[in-house]
């Protein structure tokens, strides 16, 4: 889990389990990670369940998060919750947020790259 995440991270391993497209709908788009600046593939999950909670039409990006790890939860799926942090139990509770940024009604945009040209997008995903 990575609050300071834009995206939630799939390893290319996993990606290709899941039968994930190479590209997806929104490409390719570049990453500013703590290595510096990457890129990678931009396809949109049907859904995502952690626990109880499911979101569905997540966006994601296909992109190495570093040895043993097969991906990190960001915040194109934790901004649709609150997270109460229980500390004496050690655990982490996953809440419906009553509104989010990325309910709004205007969408953010992001950097993408297709075929070589940087191009801006703008999500075709129903983010509930």
């Amino acid at each position: 889990m990575d609050t300071g995440s834009s995206f939630t991270i799939v390893a290319p391993g996993l990606a290709t389990a899941l039968g994930l497209p190479a590209l997806g709908a929104l490409g390719v788009i570049e990453l500013q990670t703590p290595a510096g600046q990457t890129a990678g593939a931009a396809p949109t999950l049907s859904s995502l369940r952690v626990g109880s909670a499911e979101l569905r039409d997540v966006p994601i990006v296909v992109h190495d998060p570093g040895p043993g790890i097969d991906g990190i939860l960001g915040n194109s799926f934790l901004a649709h919750y609150r997270l109460p942090l229980d500390a004496g139990r050690r655990q982490l509770h996953l809440r419906p947020a009553a509104w989010t940024a990325w309910r709004a009604p205007t969408r953010p945009f992001w950097r993408s790259v297709t075929d070589g040209r940087n191009r801006f997008w703008n999500s075709r995903s129903s983010w509930r």
